[in-house]
């Protein structure tokens, strides 16, 4: 899911050193002729990423490779399947050791917007505050694009009624509470927790593309086995600057710092 909202490409670099600029005090102003322009301070930081693999790997006779052609592509979907979930759950809470990517959860903000209330909040509620505030901050350079939650709570959002039965949905056309801003479950979020954000800020590097290679080890040639491997590297980051075009909480806390008394 997060792919199709980040911004991915490729790299052949083992070792990732990227730039951040981190703003300080100072703002635009209108500036009269002949008048002193104001500036900016700000700091210059190198971060270096190093990348992390997923994979999954199955044996297989020749003779099921051979007989059995829709039965091997099952298995690729799978393999593939697979390690698409393990990156997505690496993507958002890896902890860089043991070859995993560092996810990006030590870095996104909680909710903290303390100026909204609304009276008998709701999960769709807390999706607009917490999409609020990442505007608020960002005094609206951002746009979130994406919120994951965890399939038992977007049923829950899809299924909640009002006193008379009637179903609360106020989702737009195409699935989307704000325009722009799509609702995805994903089993890679916990249930009650809730990722949103404008994704395009999420950067993804791929160091491998996912690729589905055959091969034999020990004595595999011997017994007419064949190990599939499905594998990937990939390095994941959001600079410090846009941070804060992200927010990570428990539904429960949002609902509750919104909650008019």
């Amino acid at each position: 899911v997060i792919r199709s909202y980040a911004n991915v490409t490729t790299t052949a670099e083992r070792n990732l050193t990227y730039a951040e600029f981190v703003p300080g005090e100072g703002d635009a102003e209108w500036v009269p002729e002949g008048g002193l322009k104001p500036s900016m301070n700000a700091t210059l930081q190198e971060q270096v990423v190093k990348p992390g693999k997923v994979a999954l790997t199955v044996k297989l006779t020749e003779e099921t490779l051979s007989d059995l052609p829709q039965l091997v592509a099952e298995i690729r979907a799978e393999i593939i399947n697979r390690i698409g979930l393990a990156e997505e759950i690496g993507i958002l809470t890896g902890d860089g050791t043991n070859g995993k990517v560092k996810g990006i959860a030590s870095v996104v903000p909680g909710f903290s917007l303390t100026s909204l209330k609304i009276k008998h909040a709701n999960t769709y509620d807390a999706i607009v505050a917490a999409y609020t505030q990442i505007l608020s901050v960002s005094e609206m350079s951002y746009r979130p694009n994406l919120v994951l939650i965890n399939p038992i709570d977007y049923a829950n959002m899809q299924t909640s009624k009002d006193l008379n039965g009637q179903y609360l949905r106020p989702f737009r056309a195409g699935d989307e509470l704000i325009p722009g801003l799509r609702v995805e479950a994903s089993t890679a979020i916990a249930v009650g927790d809730i990722w949103i954000g404008d994704f395009n800020y999420l950067n993804i590097r791929d160091l491998w593309t996912l690729t589905i290679q055959f091969g034999w080890e020990n004595d595999d040639f011997t017994r007419n086995l064949v190990t599939m491997v499905g594998e990937k590297r990939l390095m994941v980051y959001i600079k410090k600057q846009y941070q804060t075009a992200f927010v990570k909480d428990t539904i429960n806390n949002i609902i509750a710092g919104i909650t008019e008394e």
